[in-house]
């Protein structure tokens, strides 16, 4: 240990200065006396930086497992939910007899497929990024026929939340990887509908001197100061007592920070509890 390094170096030193003291000899060798004070010191400094090395090694692989262990319990959670529900509303719908109920069994077995693969997706998404094979091939992009298609897709998960989505046109081209920008905005958006049930939310570009923001503003529960600097970390999801409960594994926002970084965006969230909160993509 390094207690014992510091023991180690200390006794090697006073052992030559012992020698130099009382011995003729060694006095009459400074420069090789100096020599093995010099090595003294530098050995056990290398082995206390090997060490620490050594330590930090042992700590980054032991949070990787702990990070990996959480992973797939979260994950084999929420996989379990909307799958013994399928099975569920199938027994049901088996012996539905008029037609609106068995439509809605239908529709309650959609939702609880696309949570499904909805999970899948970020669960493939996050390990895609941590492996380092995502790599952003920049375009230009004009963005009106992009986020019109992503509001498109998010209609029916709006409707399902009562929440009346609409996005501001723009004329506005930045310069991004599609497919990595379109996954960015697709979690915001989706992350904005599940925590504003029942209210607005609003997808918008504008300008700020050079710089593109794309913006998803909500009028939902909004976010505590208190969980703020954590709302980007894996699997954290910022729920209090008496919120109601929402579909998904804490990832949607870990993977648009990842994304953020590797396209060289900034991002940025604001919010309130109880005023809603406002999520943004900043591209030059």
């Amino acid at each position: 240990g390094q207690r014992h390094l510091i023991l180690a170096t200390f006794m090697a030193q006073l052992s030559i200065l012992t020698l130099f003291l009382f011995s003729a000899y060694w006095r009459a060798q400074p420069y090789l006396l100096a020599t093995f004070a010099f090595v003294a010191l530098v050995l056990p400094a290398y082995a206390r930086l090997l060490l620490r090395q050594t330590a930090e090694a042992r700590d980054a692989a032991l949070t990787a497992m702990q990070a990996k262990s959480r992973y797939l319990a979260h994950a084999s959670h929420d996989l379990r939910q909307p799958i013994h529900a399928i099975g569920y509303y199938l027994d049901l719908l088996r012996n539905a007899n008029n037609t609106p109920d068995r439509e809605q069994l239908i529709d309650r077995i959609e939702r609880a497929i696309g949570s499904v693969s909805r999970l899948f997706k970020s669960l493939l998404d996050i390990g895609r990024l941590d492996s380092g094979t995502v790599v952003a091939n920049p375009a230009v992009v004009a963005l009106q026929p992009l986020l019109a298609d992503i509001v498109q897709q998010n209609e029916q998960s709006a409707s399902w939340n009562k929440v009346e989505l609409r996005h501001v046109r723009t004329s506005v081209a930045v310069s991004a990887d599609p497919i990595l920008l379109t996954t960015m905005i697709q979690n915001l958006l989706s992350n904005a509908i599940k925590y504003a049930r029942g209210s607005k939310v609003v997808l918008g570009v504008r300008r700020k001197g050079l710089t593109v923001a794309i913006e998803v503003h909500d009028a939902g529960i909004g976010i505590s100061d208190e969980q703020l600097p954590h709302i980007f970390e894996e699997f954290y999801r910022a729920h209090v007592e008496g919120d109601h409960d929402t579909e998904g594994v804490g990832l949607g926002l870990a993977i648009v920070n990842k994304l953020a970084r590797l396209s060289k965006f900034s991002l940025a969230l604001k919010s309130r509890r109880g005023a809603g909160t406002t999520a943004g993509i900043y591209a030059i």
